[in-house]
């Protein structure tokens, strides 16, 4: 499918999909509905963001791939002015509705954003850019419309989201483009477009699958209580040990669980990517 096509498909989106009720009160559920989990991720994203933009009052913060501009009603409470873009007219009136008359609400394309150089403070995009055809295309307009010093969050869906059935449902029924945002490609494609400084987030998930228990705790709490000779004294006599053909030795109780949380951690990170990128200098 050619990216003309599901750019199309976006601007349709709202009618093929049947999502209006949603729209109207989204993140929350709408009656007769149950999305509790949806919407606790996109609360969830919208803390992280707003944490790592640090808006000041007054501050312009640019809203890429707005929607129905819930991001942007959220954002203006904390006293932050907006700028609400979607390339999707009948998301964007809703987002009217919900803002007043009085909010700065653009139709355009994220790849030709319908902004001047350096006209924005920050910018956030909370689950649009797995949408845009040409994501460094749009990434190289975000840098260009941010003033020095500005940041943009992307906080998107990750590893395995076109394989997903929603996604794949919604490419079948609206033709629109559901694509797995890789953490390293998208580093690349923010340093490519201009970024001084490229920073993943991966310790902002809740991860409710992980738990431990009291056994386990009680081990983490001796660790961290250890004082730092006594850790690299034992780590050395384990090396000497092994070295002396002692024999292999128990692994490490630091290995164990340095090993165990890098893999929750990079699991986390790959299935919902948040990335900041720092305009310089």
């Amino acid at each position: 499918m050619v990216a003309a096509d599901t750019k199309d498909a976006e601007k349709a989106y709202l009618i093929a999909a049947r999502t209006e009720r949603w729209e109207r009160v989204k993140p929350f559920s709408s009656p007769g509905h149950d999305d509790v989990a949806e919407g606790a991720r996109l609360i969830h994203d919208f803390a992280v963001a707003l944490m790592c933009l640090s808006p000041r009052p007054g501050d312009r913060v640019l809203d890429l791939g707005a929607g129905s501009c819930w991001a942007s009603e959220w954002l203006r409470r904390f006293n932050v002015r907006t700028v609400s873009l979607d390339i999707a007219t009948d998301m964007l009136r809703i987002g009217r509705e919900r803002l007043g008359a009085d909010a700065w609400i653009a139709a355009g394309d994220l790849e030709r954003l319908p902004l001047a150089d350096a006209s924005v403070d920050h910018a956030v995009c909370l689950n649009a850019f797995h949408h845009v055809p040409d994501g460094r295309a749009a990434l190289a307009e975000v840098h260009r419309v941010l003033r020095p010093g500005g940041r943009l969050v992307l906080s998107e869906p990750g590893r395995g989201h076109a394989q997903a059935e929603t996604s794949i449902d919604a490419v079948s029924a609206c033709g629109v483009q559901e694509r797995d945002v890789l953490v390293s490609a998208v580093v690349r494609d923010c340093v490519a477009a201009g970024f001084a400084r490229v920073a993943i987030k991966p310790l902002v998930h809740s991860v409710p699958w992980f738990e431990i228990d009291a056994e386990r705790w009680a081990r983490w709490e001796r660790y961290a209580a250890e004082r730092r000779p006594l850790r690299a004294g034992k780590r050395a006599m384990r090396a000497v040990a092994e070295g002396l053909g002692v024999g292999k030795q128990t692994t490490a109780f630091e290995d164990t669980i340095g090993m165990e949380l890098v893999r929750i951690v990079k699991a986390a990170t790959e299935h919902h990517p948040i990335v900041v990128g720092t305009k310089g200098p």
